[in-house]
């Protein structure tokens, strides 16, 4: 069994080590989700920290609060409120994208990989589809490249 996997009532679970054990595969998004997430909201915090200081301003100016005055802190209010919708909108479709973009990196070599496995069951060695620069799991295809090869080999050697 490997060894980032543990037998657990007969289910293999995960541990916590394995994430770590080949980290620019498991980093390199999540690093991208959270680098956006920052953004997103280190914006959104100095959009409502400028509101913020114009309600102070309001507040400064104004010795009696009446109902412009109050009237307009409300409109500032709904500002913010408006801008934290749209922060969270923002992160939500930026996170989708990441997430689109990973599945298709992982998804399209793992048919191209289940592809060549079918090939070489049927004895099939020589049948090659080469997976793009920027895919995920061209380590993987690149040994079975190499099993293919061997396997081939043997079968000719016989």
């Amino acid at each position: 069994m490997d060894a980032g996997v543990q037998a657990v009532d007969g289910r293999s679970r995960r541990k916590l080590k394995s994430f770590f054990i080949k980290p620019k595969y498991h980093m390199s998004y999540a690093g991208y989700l959270v680098l956006g997430g920052l953004i997103g909201f280190g914006l959104t915090a100095y959009l409502v920290v400028a509101k913020l200081v114009e309600i102070d301003a309001i507040l400064d100016s104004a010795p009696m609060m009446g109902a412009l005055t109050q009237a307009r802190i409300n409109a500032i209010f709904a500002d913010i409120t408006m801008m934290f919708m749209l922060g969270f909108a923002g992160y939500i479709v930026y996170a989708t994208v990441v997430t689109m973009l990973v599945s298709h990196r992982v998804s399209g070599p793992m048919i191209a990989i289940v592809n060549f496995i079918d090939q070489m069951i049927n004895g099939n060695y020589a049948y090659r589809r080469p997976l793009r620069k920027n895919d995920e799991l061209i380590a993987i295809h690149s040994r079975l490249e190499i099993l293919a090869d061997t396997l081939e080999e043997r079968e000719n050697g016989r």
